[in-house]
């Protein structure tokens, strides 16, 4: 006797399934001509509120300029905005401004060819233990691949990363268009950690504070766990990564101290407090001002540097004394 298969009724998240299932068949965005897949952005800010909140009177604009069905095409775009991806206002972006230059993610985000166009993202930062694919790169998109492995060892690479992150700026100082996004396994640990670097590093205000910029990502992203995990976890051992940006607060400190001058990199745990030593040239003058101090150690038996030498004086500089004083008993009548 043939076995009969017995069909489960359809539920009401079987059915969500299967209509997104259904739009994905019909709408896809990879193989979109860029002109169409911009026109399609364009038409979704135009209506002035988040993709989620977008009207049914919305969406049949929305597919009208694009030429799609609007329910097909909602429920398709939908799908892309479900990953996790998130714009973060950084110290130098204008709260009140909808334009931001950083984003946070995962890999399933850097992968949707529609959210990358939606938020201008023309810079991928990848933070993984092992190399993945740089699928948009061929349509003006830079990669950078940070492989990490589960002890995070990330203060080596921050100089690089902020680097890569520091956006172009408009006449009027403000950040431009183009975005960068950060990315990771989880979304909430490597990518926080550098983000978090990145906030520090722009937060001159409050002397590159890790407490405080660790606190305004909690606030913009509150699932973000930097200190968590293992190294058995997916984003491995937390501890690394905070160790990394106390390293890092450090040295912004010191830069600054040193009045953004390239400071060697510190070996092993970071001191308690920078302990320049007073070089002659900082020592404190006779009108009660001093310079900078410097982070490096002076050799007091070193020759002077040659701009402290003082030349003799040349044919040239007597010449031009002569004109100065020459010049000097002209008188006008």
């Amino acid at each position: 006797m043939a076995a009969v298969a017995v069909l489960s009724p359809m539920t009401h998240d079987n059915e969500a399934c299967a209509s997104d299932i259904s739009a994905l068949v019909s709408v896809d965005f990879d193989s979109w001509s860029k002109a169409r897949l911009n026109s399609l952005c364009d038409a979704m800010k135009k209506q002035n509120c988040g993709v989620c909140d977008i009207t049914p009177n919305g969406w049949q604009q929305v597919a009208k300029a694009v030429g799609a069905e609007p329910s097909k095409l909602r429920e398709a775009v939908l799908h892309e905005f479900r990953n996790d991806i998130q714009p973060l206002c950084t110290p130098v972006d204008w709260p009140e401004s909808r334009n931001r230059h950083l984003l946070i993610g995962t890999l399933s985000s850097a992968q949707s060819r529609l959210l990358v166009v939606y938020y201008n993202i023309r810079k991928i930062l990848q933070l993984f233990s092992a190399p993945v694919d740089e699928l948009w790169s061929g349509e003006g998109v830079t990669y950078k691949m940070m492989v990490l492995d589960a002890s995070n060892d990330l203060f080596p690479a921050l100089d690089e990363c902020m680097e890569f992150l520091a956006p172009s700026t408009q006449s009027c100082g403000v950040p431009g268009p183009d975005a960068a996004l950060v990315c990771c396994g989880t979304g909430i640990r490597r990518s926080a950690a550098v983000s978090v670097a990145y906030f520090m590093y722009l937060d001159e205000e409050n002397q590159h504070s890790c407490d405080h910029a660790l606190e305004q990502m909690s606030v913009q992203r509150p699932s973000v766990d930097i200190s968590g995990g293992s190294a058995t976890m997916v984003g491995g051992d937390g501890q690394g990564l905070l160790d990394a940006l106390k390293m890092w607060e450090w040295c912004l400190v010191a830069k600054d101290a040193a009045g953004r001058q390239e400071v060697p990199t510190p070996e092993g745990a970071p001191p308690i407090f920078p302990s320049p030593r007073q070089s002659p040239q900082t020592s404190p003058s006779l009108n009660g001002k001093r310079k900078t101090p410097v982070l490096e150690a002076i050799d007091p038996d070193a020759p002077a540097p040659l701009a402290q030498i003082e030349s003799p004086e040349t044919p040239g500089k007597k010449a031009c004394r002569g004109m100065i004083d020459d010049l000097g008993k002209f008188t006008l009548e």
